[in-house]
């Protein structure tokens, strides 16, 4: 048996709610203080009161302001203000909305709900996946094809509707550590997966099909802004945009995987290495920063050890040392080399940026331009031990740390450099729709 449709009654539930907005409008409006003076600063009659057709009854004549709405009950009227302006939302009170405010409240209506239909994936923002999105590659005539392009386009809608007052936070702004007002985003081919049967066939795949890369910084700062509803760097993130110039919507549905330390150790060996993706996010040309001021008791100075990878020595961290070299300051590093669980050693050595023994009393320029200058975040991050940063633990034992991160997130917060990295590395499946400008995976 088919379930019955009654529209008249939805309908009637429509317009309940539509007038209950509407009072709301306008309730809104009277609490903010709003008004709609008559004339202008110089005096001259405004536009909008001619749009009336000079209506007087819609404009107060002893106050000059130009009447928001009427209200009335048993065909009086009732003057409304701040005080009692619980009446609005009071059935027993009819609400007549200014003409001029009504039609800005109905394209109101009409504008958001298509901004909340591009958001949260109206059928007409989704492409066709597979061949059902070439015409030419599907063995129907056009007005199948149509069909089936809605049938697919509703499954998508269906798969990527997500309510956004349910799931969305509004990052804290004006944090000096938390996330910039605009952020760079770089979108990428996915990286092949080869895939085949047992026939032999063989074919391509997303290996990271729906999922991307978050400058661990970006994550940082945008915890930072969460407050109390941060969640770990590593995040289920749903973003939607519209393009102010050309109204084009973009939606992002992804797995975010942060450059952790942890993450960029784990990927040394893999074809898609996170610490390549975290060298390319942080590579962008920095002015001068003195890093000495940020080696402090705050930043962990007291348990600042890193591993070199290479050579198998772990140090500590012991100052911060400057080389004036043509007009320019270097720094460098002043260690003490540690046994594995950072049992100090008799010996000190000096050590450049990547982690590597030298002698600081034959710095030539050269050197110093290749292995001590500062150009980058990046730099920045493996001058403070890069991914094998390290710190004892309460067992007294070295393990693995963030503490190059915190330092370098402290650094880029008090120097304003949060315009020097690239925030995400998306791949293109991620993207639902709206982006362009793909970057080849091995770029």
């Amino acid at each position: 048996m088919l379930t019955t449709f009654n529209g008249s009654d939805n309908t009637e539930r429509a317009e309940k709610r539509l007038e209950r907005s509407k009072r709301r409008f306008i309730s809104d409006l009277i609490e903010s203080g709003f008004k709609l003076n008559r004339y202008s600063s110089k005096g001259g009659q405004v536009a909008y009161v001619d749009i009336l057709g000079k209506q007087s009854d819609w404009v107060d004549q002893t106050a000059g302001n130009v009447i928001l709405a009427k209200v009335t009950k048993d065909g009086k009227y009732v003057q409304v203000g701040r005080h009692n302006v619980e009446l609005l939302m009071d059935p027993t009170y009819k609400v007549e909305l200014n003409p001029m405010l009504e039609s800005y409240f109905y394209a109101d209506v009409i504008l958001s709900n298509e901004l909340n239909s591009l958001m949260i994936g109206e059928t007409f923002a989704h492409k066709l996946k597979k061949n059902g999105g070439d015409p030419n590659k599907v063995d129907y005539d056009q007005s199948e094809y149509e069909e089936f392009g809605e049938a697919g386009r509703l499954i998508a809608q269906d798969k990527r509707n997500v309510i956004p007052g349910a799931s969305m936070h509004v990052f804290l702004q004006g944090m000096l550590d938390g996330v910039a007002e605009n952020i760079d985003v770089a979108v990428m081919e996915d990286v092949p997966g080869f895939v085949y049967n047992m026939k032999g066939d063989d074919s391509k795949v997303d290996s990271s099909d729906g999922s991307g890369i978050s400058c661990v910084y970006e994550a940082m700062l945008e915890q930072n802004s969460l407050i109390d509803a941060a969640s770990g760097l590593n995040m289920k993130t749903i973003g939607w945009d519209v393009d102010p110039a050309t109204g084009r919507p973009k939606m992002l549905k992804w797995a975010v995987y942060a450059t952790t330390n942890e993450n960029r150790r784990n990927g040394f060996d893999s074809t898609a290495s996170y610490e390549d993706l975290h060298r390319k996010l942080t590579s962008r040309q920095i002015g001068f920063v003195d890093v000495s001021r940020y080696f402090n008791a705050k930043n962990g100075r007291e348990n600042f050890y890193f591993f070199n990878n290479e050579t198998g020595v772990t140090y500590k961290i012991d100052r911060i040392l400057r080389a004036d070299i043509n007009d320019k300051t270097y720094f460098y590093k002043s260690c003490i080399v540690t046994d594995e669980q950072g049992n100090p050693t008799p010996q000190t050595v000096f050590v450049d940026k990547f982690g590597n023994e030298f002698d600081p009393n034959n710095i030539t320029p050269e050197f110093a331009e290749s292995n001590l200058a500062l150009n980058n975040i990046y730099d920045l991050d493996i001058f403070f031990g890069g991914a094998y940063a390290k710190s004892k633990g309460v067992d007294g034992k070295l393990h693995y740390s963030d503490l190059n991160n915190r330092i370098v997130l402290d650094i880029i917060c008090k120097e304003r450099l949060k315009d020097k990295f690239i925030a995400y590395a998306v791949n293109k499946s991620a993207f639902k729709v709206g982006y362009g400008n793909v970057n080849p995976e091995g770029s």
